[in-house]
């Protein structure tokens, strides 16, 4: 299931270097879980949690072998953001809001693509990501309520600069909290820049679209400097 700012290109990777910062039996956590390009490869135990409670719940219905729709028409896009904006949550809405949007972004406008079936798609690797994750805990939580202590833990927020999530997300506040983290957990960032007092620990390049041309996008992984 594609979602935007996923990693569907390197989360094996990214997960190869939080493994290679974590002791035996440490609990690892990632507070953005989003669709889990990366929680899929992460050790257990494993907490995965998101602001985001009918990405949540969707998360929660597949572990216990709920199994998303194979297609969901125009008309009932429409009906469920519909729901959405009323209050409504559900894992239903959790899938379709993301699954059948266009590029994964949260009620993006219903995706179209020829022959392609999104929605499928989305289901196919969704199931097949969730093979990994039959042990993982799902928590509705917002990162600025976690408490955690000798954890190892992996942050994919909203980047600076990108189109976000659907709401406003305030970068200082999340860099002062991963500062705060530090002090007692392994942190490790997926960003484009990092405040200057964190160091670049990983750099992965690929080709994203940008405007009409395909352009090399670095993407990296920081830490807190520790002296």
């Amino acid at each position: 299931m594609n979602y935007v700012g996923g990693k569907a290109r390197y989360g094996a990777e990214i997960a190869k270097i939080v493994r290679s910062r974590r002791r035996p039996g440490q609990m690892t956590r990632e507070p953005f879980c989003g669709s889990c390009w990366v929680s899929q490869h992460l050790p257990m135990p494993l907490t995965c949690s998101d602001s985001l409670l009918p990405l949540i719940q969707l998360h929660r219905a597949v572990q216990k072998g709920w199994e998303p729709p194979d297609f969901v028409s125009e008309d009932e896009y429409s009906d469920l953001r519909e729901a959405w904006q009323e209050g409504e949550n559900g894992a239903l809405i959790g899938f379709v809001g993301i699954a059948a949007s266009w590029g994964g972004k949260w009620w993006g406008g219903y995706a179209r693509g020829g022959d392609r079936n999104y929605v499928y798609e989305s289901k196919k690797t969704l199931l097949e990501k969730h093979k990994h994750l039959k042990d993982a805990i799902f928590e509705h939580r917002n990162y600025k309520n976690l408490l955690p202590i000798g954890e190892v833990i992996y942050c994919d927020p909203p980047y600076a600069g990108t189109l976000g999530y659907g709401e406003i997300f305030d970068h200082s506040l999340f860099w002062n909290t991963v500062r705060q983290w530090s002090q007692h957990n392994t942190v490790i960032v997926s960003e484009y820049y990092a405040p200057p007092d964190f160091k670049i620990i990983c750099e992965m390049s690929h080709f994203a679209m940008k405007g009409t041309d395909k352009k090399p996008t670095r993407e990296r992984l920081y830490e807190i400097h520790k002296h």
